[in-house]
C-alpha cells in the first residue's frame, strides 16, 4: 500500500497528519510505507491544489485539513480491504469472524456489501473452522477481520 503525504515538512497540519498516519499504521498492524513528498517540482505534478493532502494509492483523500485519527484509521482500512479484493492470491479475501447478534459485525458487513467486496462470513459458535483461526489468530473478541491471512483489529477503527 502506498501511503503519500504532501506538504511543508514545518507546517503544523502535515506534522499532525504524519503523526496520525504512522500511528494508524501501527495501530492496525499493516504493512504500509508513508512517503512524504515536500519537494515542489514533485508537489507541482500531483492532481492536489491545497496542501497538506494525503493519497492512498494515488487517490486523494484529503487537502488542506487534519484528518482525525479515527477518520485515518477508517480511509487506511477502506483501501487495505479494497486491495485484498482485488487481489488474486486468496479465496475469500475477507473473512469476518463474528457472533451472532454483533452489531459492529453487522456494520462491517454492510459496508463490504455495500463496496461489493467478496467476504466470507464465519460465526464463532457454529463453526468449529472459525473457533480454530480465532484461536490461531488471538481473536479474543466479535469480530475478528482476517485480510489475507492478515488480522485487523476493527476496534481500533470502529
Amino acid at each position: 500500500m502506498r501511503i503519500q503525504l504532501i506538504g511543508t515538512k514545518d507546517d503544523p497540519v502535515f506534522q499532525e497528519l504524519r503523526e496520525k498516519i504512522l500511528k494508524a499504521i501501527h495501530d492496525l498492524g499493516i504493512n504500509a510505507v508513508l512517503d512524504e513528498i515536500s519537494n515542489l517540482e514533485e508537489m507541482e505534478n500531483l492532481p492536489i491544489a491545497v496542501y497538506p493532502a494525503l493519497l492512498i494509492n494515488q487517490k486523494p483523500i484529503a487537502s488542506g485539513h487534519p484528518l482525525s485519527y479515527n477518520k485515518i484509521k477508517q480511509v487506511i482500512l477502506e483501501a487495505v480491504i479494497e486491495e485484498a479484493a482485488k487481489s488474486k492470491t486468496s479465496n475469500p479475501k475477507v473473512l469476518v469472524l463474528r457472533t451472532r447478534r454483533c452489531r459492529k459485525s453487522d456494520i462491517i458487513i454492510r459496508f463490504l456489501e455495500q463496496e461489493k467486496i467478496p467476504h466470507e462470513v464465519k460465526y464463532l459458535g457454529d463453526d468449529s473452522e472459525a473457533q480454530e483461526l480465532a484461536q490461531k489468530y488471538k481473536i479474543l473478541a466479535s469480530p475478528g477481520i482476517i485480510v489475507n491471512k492478515q488480522l485487523l483489529n476493527p476496534y481500533q477503527l470502529l
